[in-house]
């Protein structure tokens, strides 16, 4: 997978708890509920986040998409949106790689993931040497001291290298939530054979590794 990913990463930035996206979020389901996408039960970001890709799939197989998690708050917004424009900007023209923004960590801190990027020295985009996650605290010392970054999880990609990369890490996964999505019509909404196929699926997480 490591081949397969990038980081593109902001000069420094800052992570904790934040409750922005509900805003958002609660207009979004009075405004258009049809792009909301609800999960019919937990199981793990991998299922998470494919189906709402499938469902935008549907609707523009070319599309560019960023994750964005609802766990972090962002003191300086400013580099986040520079990041993220340059990680879009990168997806639109490159459909092969999966581009992962990276957070310079300002403090050791042994409950978070890290990026080891190849390319410890600049501040673009680099393949990714390793995933580390939650470290110990002597093993994340290290890691800063060597470049490592936080792997936030805010991802951009065109939706077929995003697709792609699930397919080759978890076919079977795409093969029948892609049979349910085609079977909802894109009903999102309704989602019978979502449900349905729901409690089959197993408990898995992306980019654990």
């Amino acid at each position: 997978m490591a081949g397969r990913i990038r980081h593109a990463a902001p000069p420094h930035g800052d992570r904790g708890g934040g409750t922005a996206p509900a805003l958002v979020g609660g207009a979004a389901l009075v405004r258009e509920p049809e792009n909301v996408i609800v999960q019919p039960d937990n199981k793990g970001t991998a299922s998470g986040l494919l189906l709402p890709l499938l469902h935008v799939m549907r609707r523009d197989p070319n599309a560019t998409v960023v994750v964005l998690p609802s766990d972090h708050f962002v003191r300086n917004e400013r580099v986040l949106a520079r990041g993220l424009q340059q990680a879009a900007r990168l997806a639109r023209i490159d459909h092969q790689h999966v581009y992962l923004l990276g957070l310079v960590p300002e403090e050791i801190d042994p409950e978070l993931g890290y990026i080891l990027p190849d390319d410890r020295a600049a501040m673009a985009a680099s393949s990714v040497r390793q995933f580390i996650e939650k470290p110990s605290i002597e093993v994340a010392r290290d890691l800063v001291q060597d470049g490592a970054l936080w792997n936030v999880f805010i991802v951009a990609a065109s939706a077929r290298a995003l697709l792609g990369l699930y397919s080759s890490r978890y076919p079977g996964l795409v093969a029948d939530m892609s049979r349910a999505v085609d079977r909802d019509g894109g009903d999102s909404l309704a989602a019978t054979a979502a449900r349905a196929v729901y409690p089959q699926l197993p408990l898995w997480i992306f980019l654990a590794t």
